[in-house]
């Protein structure tokens, strides 16, 4: 391989996420004090530290029991379906690669090849996985959406208020386009339902507009995204830091949300530095 093949050969897109990750982390590390940060570690609450870890422990239990209930909606085999303990220990696997991959799509698509070697075919156990994040993203707009009240009522937080009810607004109307397809479909030219892409397309998303309906897949992904608030709330309480849970609840939902964007190291800094800048707005 020649120097310019091996030039064309790196990944870009891969390096500027590994920058964009270590630049923001290397700023907030220059920013703050990082002994005094380590003495607040040294000197945590344990059981506060304990309930954190309890609350994310649950959570991976929910969150593979979701996956679970939306290969069952799906499967049209109806074949011997994996259990939630089989769902639960591929879910953890996935997870540690969503930390080391640039991001989370990685560890999607390694959950994905897994259950297919149980008793389920490719094609839905790619389904199960985008269903499953589009019911978490779902969730986490509803939750913006409900925190813009707190938000309204910060001076400071003008500029940001207005992203989250664009962000709110636009995916809202997305959404609802999504679940009213079964009758937006029967408006729709049949020749256009002939094409194969065409109809896959339609077939996607009538399929997906119907585990969206479906209220204990939507419960689930909104207790989920609750626990994921309740355990920063012990951790923060953990080293002291005077921070109601009200405050967390507001700002939690957008940090989700800006974590899961493609800019960075399976949202390293981004998360961090989003939780910094939310968190301030109350200061």
């Amino acid at each position: 391989m020649t120097s310019a093949q091996a030039g064309r050969s790196i990944p870009w897109g891969f390096a500027l996420k590994i920058l964009a990750s270590a630049g923001v982390v290397a700023v907030l590390v220059y920013r703050f004090d990082f002994h005094a940060i380590l003495e607040k570690i040294e000197g945590a609450n344990l059981l506060y530290v304990a309930a954190g870890f309890f609350l994310l422990l649950l959570q991976t239990v929910l969150l593979a029991w979701r996956w679970m209930l939306i290969n069952r909606l799906i499967d049209k085999t109806k074949a011997r379906l994996p259990n939630l303990v089989l769902h639960w220990r591929l879910y953890m696997v996935s997870l540690w690669f969503n930390l080391v991959l640039p991001s989370s799509i990685g560890g999607d698509a390694v959950r994905a090849w897994m259950i297919k070697s149980a008793h389920l075919t490719l094609s839905t156990a790619a389904k199960g996985v985008i269903y499953d994040r589009i019911s978490a993203l779902l969730a986490v707009i509803l939750m913006i959406a409900a925190s813009l009240p707190l938000i309204w009522q910060l001076e400071s937080a003008s500029a940001i208020s207005s992203g989250l009810q664009l962000i709110a607004v636009s995916s809202g109307v997305g959404f609802l386009l999504l679940l009213a397809l079964p009758i937006i479909t029967r408006w729709l030219p049949q020749n256009l339902l002939k094409h194969r892409f065409a109809a896959a397309l339609f077939s996607l998303a009538l399929e997906g507009a119907r585990v969206l309906r479906a209220p204990v897949i939507m419960a689930k992904a909104m207790l989920i995204h609750i626990i994921t608030i309740l355990s920063f709330f012990c951790i923060i309480r953990s080293v002291a830091i005077p921070v109601e849970l009200i405050q967390v609840a507001a700002i939690m939902p957008a940090v989700i949300l800006l974590s899961a964007l493609p800019i960075s190291i399976a949202g390293w800094g981004v998360r961090e530095s989003s939780i910094v800048v939310g968190l301030g707005l109350f200061a």
